[in-house]
């Protein structure tokens, strides 16, 4: 089998160099095998890692139940491969907040617990583990990977030196030699799916990277890395099953709901991973399951009993066909076995009235019970989907008005988690009291098209100009008062802006000219055609990164 290197750069190895390797729109490489469907399972040994930060990590995180330290960053490292975004939220990681699982791969890796053993480097266990042995100098880690199983062994040794971090904090520095567990387990699993290294000096499956960059570059897998699972799996297909979430009380003998989509109307096969009380599975690790299962609500919904010999960790449903085949195994879906009734509530908001837009925006702060697995946030008919809320804790969203809800007046704030619907609370969403100017996108390129929200009273026409960045005050008395235009150089961005509408907001979508490039500066002035005033009322200004 082919051992797979990655080799440490210059800061530690010394005479050796670390160059990035130029971006190749086809740099990845393969090993010639694939892995079918039901021989994706994983055990990690956390005990192996020894050193004091690789097992310090001891917060729970409901998309990873019953995980910490060592063990919970290799689960999220094989989490980077998935089909889609763990827990329907990609929640996990700090530096990359909704975006586990966001890589569009195709390779959906189902975790089965830990384990005391330490195969040897034949081995095909499918066990993650840390040994005192040198591997050689330099080399983080090294998998043995074929088509049956693999063996994948970290390096400890006094040859190193290397101080393995569980996360989920950052480095910035190579001198304390501090890798990241989650970076390295992420580009060691690469290879026991099927991927060579890559010549894409960006990608995880790149061979070198510094300590620090195991951090910001091996964690979250590049185009290429996702495009050289799809050269073996190929691309995730249009009907393969996704769970969406699980509703009742997750214990053996009572019955469980999944909802989601895609699932076969008869044939179904629902797999949790199984109680292993620290032995090893080995391979193929066989999940405990229940089959010949039918669905509900045109292949919405399972109901299915929660069997003997199961563990907290991930539950799969594969629909009707071949157990091998990817295109019928849905991505993993966390579940915490023996939880209680997993009912998700809203308990108060930070505030009971907020302006629809202003000036810096408007944050609402959402209370409550198990919110650790927030999938959506709804404000009245606005919908906040992952990337635009922040999930604090199990008891805490934040979600800024940024866009805004679609309408002012009395709304209803409801969140969706992996367990189901929250109760519905309302607040006062009210007109805004100052002249606002919001875009969607302050880093767009030519070409792109962007989203314009002005805030004013109801009824105003908003003339929306921009600049290329000579500064000064335009006074134009008594007309308007301008932060640009100082040269001469205004320009209608769009003539006219939508009139406001009845909850003082106006939209407008904007395709940007492929000649509009470089730093420009948006800023607007609203116009009531009946009662005009004098200065025109302006907006904040907008600085627009265009490249």
């Amino acid at each position: 089998m082919k051992l797979s290197k990655l080799i440490l750069a210059a800061a530690v190895v010394g005479a050796a160099s670390y160059v990035a390797a130029p971006s190749d729109t086809q740099a990845f490489s393969t090993l010639g095998f694939s892995i079918n469907a039901d021989r994706c399972g994983f055990q990690v040994n956390p005990t192996s890692f020894t050193d004091p930060n690789a097992n310090n990590n001891t917060t729970a995180d409901a998309n990873f139940p019953g995980a910490d330290g060592a063990e919970l960053a290799c689960w999220k490292g094989a989490v980077e491969w998935a089909a889609d975004l763990r827990g329907n939220n990609g929640n996990g990681d700090p530096h990359q907040p909704g975006g586990l699982g966001s890589g569009g791969s195709n390779f959906d890796f189902m975790y089965h617990g830990i384990t005391t053993a330490t195969p040897n480097t034949g081995s095909d266990s499918a066990v993650i583990w840390c040994s005192s042995s040198t591997l050689g100098s330099g080399v983080y880690a090294a998998t043995w990977p074929g088509p049956f199983g693999w063996a994948m062994i970290f390096d400890n040794s006094g040859t190193n030196n290397f101080n393995w971090q569980d996360g989920p904090g950052n480095e910035t520095s190579d001198f304390f030699n501090r890798v990241d567990i989650q970076g390295i387990a992420c580009h060691e699993l690469g290879h026991a799916l099927g991927l060579g290294h890559s010549g894409d000096g960006s990608a995880t499956m790149t061979p070198a990277v510094a300590p620090s960059q195991s951090y910001s570059l091996a964690r979250s897998i590049n185009t290429d890395d996702s495009n050289g699972v799809k050269a073996i799996y190929g691309t995730k297909s249009a009907t393969k099953p996704k769970i969406t979430s699980i509703t009742g009380t997750i214990q053996q003998g009572n019955v469980i709901t999944i909802n989601g989509q895609n699932f076969s109307a008869t044939g179904n096969e629902v797999w949790f991973t199984k109680k292993t009380n620290g032995s090893t599975l080995g391979t193929p690790m066989t999940p405990t399951k229940v089959t010949g299962l039918a669905s509900s609500g045109g292949g919405t919904v399972i109901n299915v009993t929660v069997p003997a010999n199961t563990a907290s960790g991930d539950i799969v449903v594969h629909r009707s066909g071949p157990t091998s085949d990817h295109a019928l195994k849905s991505t993993p879906f966390p579940y915490n076995l023996n939880a209680g009734p997993t009912t998700p509530t809203i308990t108060s908001l930070s505030a009971s009235s907020l302006p629809i837009m202003a000036i810096p925006t408007p944050s609402l702060t959402i209370n409550g019970a198990n919110l650790a697995g927030s999938s959506s946030v709804r404000i009245g008919t606005k919908v906040y989907g992952a990337g635009q809320f922040t999930v604090v804790s199990d008891s805490q969203v934040v979600v800024d008005f940024n866009p805004p809800p679609d309408n002012a007046g009395l709304q209803s704030v409801q969140i969706t988690t992996i367990s189901g619907l929250t109760n519905q609370v309302f607040m006062s969403i009210t007109l805004p009291t100052q002249h606002v100017l919001l875009v969607d996108n302050p880093a767009p390129s030519p070409g792109d098209t962007i989203t314009i929200w002005c805030g004013a009273p109801a009824g105003n026409l908003n003339p929306l100009l921009s600049h290329a960045g000579c500064f000064g005050t335009v006074d134009l008395s008594p007309y308007l008062v301008s932060s640009i235009g100082a040269c001469g150089d205004w320009a209608f961005f769009d003539p006219i802006v939508p009139a406001t509408n009845s909850s003082g907001v106006s939209t407008t979508v904007v395709p940007l000219p492929l000649a509009y490039t470089g730093v420009r500066f948006l800023q607007s002035w609203t116009i009531n055609l009946l009662s005009p005033t004098f200065p025109l009322p302006a907006t904040n200004l907008i600085s627009l990164a265009v490249f």
